[in-house]
């Protein structure tokens, strides 16, 4: 997987998140049920639109980092 880039990247850190995501064999649903978060929030982060609470990029890059590595 690429270098990680910051939430303030946007584009770039919604490509990555997806790829991220999907690598981890996780759908939206399931990132979603784990950070606590609804599958709207995820498809902010995705998609790379404002709203998106930066609490919420902290906590799902953790949980993608960890799955990945499992």
């Amino acid at each position: 997987m690429s270098e990680i880039p910051g939430p303030d990247q946007g584009k770039l850190f919604g490509a990555w998140f997806r790829e991220a995501r999907e690598s981890a064999g996780l759908t939206r649903q399931q990132l979603a049920d784990k950070a606590k978060l609804t599958v709207d929030e995820i498809v902010l982060i995705e998609e790379a639109r404002a709203g998106a609470r930066l609490e919420s990029y902290k906590l799902i890059k953790l949980i993608l980092m960890l799955r990945v590595v499992e």
